[in-house]
């Protein structure tokens, strides 16, 4: 059984046996909490933040033997000076994380019951591939020539939807937020895939009364 050690501002994945841990006694005589994963590591944090771990846990619906991401998070309190933040994400969870990435949605779909299912639970990172320069004239008709020397049409490019621009605003929306509470040093709450979910259906919504187009569709 190893011990896990969490160090400042370093997240660390882990599947806890039980939300609530076990009531043990400090080295120094005082009451502490026990956590043991399924992986059979260990951890010993106190009372309060054990009590923060399990109600985060609770309020994310993450259950025992879950996988979940705990950071101890230096954050700035508003006065010029840092305090210790005890911050508890699910694994692939929308919006910024605790080593401060931010995470988007991907295929997303509208089949679900209120119009929107929660985005797939990961990104796969992009590559960036530079493209040769064009002439004006390549530039102005959008083609380039091939090899034969004969001009060949590009593909069309994929017509974007509503929803797509709902959910890129609802994001840069949530990031902005947590952006502004951690320079005010007030706690932001972590948004879900269900948060990002129903606030970009409700965007739609407000769009489509104020007649601006249908939900979902091509602009």
């Amino acid at each position: 059984m190893s011990k896990i050690v969490f160090d400042t501002n370093k997240p660390i994945e882990v599947c806890l046996m039980t939300l609530d841990g076990e009531s043990c006694e400090s080295q120094f005589g005082g009451p502490q909490r026990k956590y043991v994963t399924t992986d059979r590591d260990v951890f010993y944090v106190s009372e309060p933040v054990g009590k923060v771990i399990a109600d985060a846990c609770r309020k994310l619906r993450i259950e025992e033997r879950e996988p979940v991401v705990i950071c101890k998070a230096e954050v700035p309190d508003g006065r010029g000076r840092k305090q210790i933040r005890w911050q508890v994400t699910r694994v692939n969870a929308l919006g910024q994380q605790a080593d401060g990435t931010f995470a988007v949605p991907a295929n997303i779909n509208t089949n679900g019951a209120n119009g929107v299912h929660p985005p797939a639970p990961s990104v796969a990172p992009t590559t960036q591939v530079q493209q040769p320069a064009l002439s004006p004239s390549q530039q102005s008709n959008g083609n380039a020539p091939p090899a034969n020397g004969h001009a060949a049409p590009l593909p069309a490019e994929r017509p974007k939807t509503k929803l797509e621009d709902a959910l890129k605003t609802v994001v840069a929306a949530c990031h902005a937020a947590r952006n502004y509470a951690k320079d005010i040093g007030y706690d932001m709450p972590t948004f879900t895939g269900d948060d990002l979910a129903r606030m970009a259906n409700t965007l739609m919504i407000n769009g489509a009364q104020n007649g601006n187009g249908h939900n979902g569709g091509p602009r």
